[in-house]
C-alpha cells in the first residue's frame, strides 16, 4: 500500500491539463454571458495566494466550513472525494483563478489550481498542495510562486521508521526521504507546463 501511495504522490499529484475541457454546463458563451466563478469569488474562504501548503491541523477545524463546490466543469477533472472552496486568485486579472481543496478517505487531502477563461471554460488545472499519511510515511506536496508567472512544486515522502527491518519498525536517528523538485510555467494564454528539475531519493520504495 505504501508503495502504491508513493507512486501516487510523487506522479500524479503535480499534474497539468494543458488543453481547454468539455463543458457541459449548459452554458453558451455570449457577450452577455455571466461567470458562474466570478459571482462566488467572494464565497471563497482564503484570499490570493503566493504558496500553497496543508496542515492537518488546520485543516481538521476547518475544512468542513468551507463551502462545498458541485460544477461539472470542477468535476470534470476532479472526479473523486469532497471539492470545496479554497482560494481566489488574482495573479492575472485577464483570466478567471482559483484553488479548489479536495478531501478523499484514500488520497488525503490536496489542492487543485483552476484557470479559466472569462466564460468559465477550464483552460489548465494543476495540483499545488498535497497531504496524505500512513503507516508512519508522511506524502506532501507544497508549490511556491516565485513570479507571477513561475512555480515551484516539492512533492515529497518522508518516514522516521527503518522500514526495512520487519515491524514493529524501529525508530530512525533521523527523519528520511525522497523529494522530487518541478518548475510549473504559467503562459499569458493561461496554459501551465511543468518541468522536473531535481530529484532526490533515499527510500527504496
Amino acid at each position: 500500500m505504501c508503495r502504491h501511495l508513493a507512486i501516487l504522490i510523487l506522479s500524479t499529484f503535480v499534474i497539468a491539463s494543458c488543453g481547454q475541457t468539455k463543458s457541459n454546463d449548459n452554458t453558451s458563451p455570449t457577450t452577455n454571458y455571466k461567470s458562474y466563478f466570478l459571482s462566488i469569488k467572494d464565497s471563497f474562504p482564503k484570499p490570493h495566494l503566493k504558496s500553497f501548503t496543508l496542515d492537518y491541523f488546520e485543516l481538521d477545524s476547518t475544512y468542513r466550513t468551507f463551502p462545498k463546490i458541485h460544477r461539472l466543469r470542477i468535476d470534470s477533472v476532479l472526479d473523486f472525494g469532497t471539492t470545496y472552496l479554497y482560494s481566489w486568485q488574482t495573479r492575472n486579472p485577464q483570466l478567471i483563478e482559483f484553488t479548489c481543496l479536495t478531501q478523499d478517505e484514500n488520497r488525503g487531502f490536496f489542492l487543485t489550481y483552476f484557470i479559466s477563461d472569462t466564460t468559465d471554460n477550464i483552460i489548465s488545472s494543476t495540483r499545488v498542495a498535497g497531504l496524505n499519511g500512513e503507516d508512519g510515511v508522511l506524502f506532501k506536496l507544497t508549490s511556491k510562486f516565485i513570479h507571477d508567472d513561475t512555480l515551484y512544486q516539492t512533492s515529497a515522502i518522508s518516514t522516521d521508521l527503518d522500514r526495512k527491518g520487519s515491524q514493529p519498525y524501529k525508530k530512525l536517528p533521523k527523519t528520511i526521504g525522497d523529494s522530487i523538485f518541478y518548475t510549473a510555467f504559467f503562459d499569458r494564454t493561461g496554459h501551465i507546463t511543468v518541468v522536473k528539475t531535481f530529484e532526490k531519493k533515499e527510500l527504496n520504495y
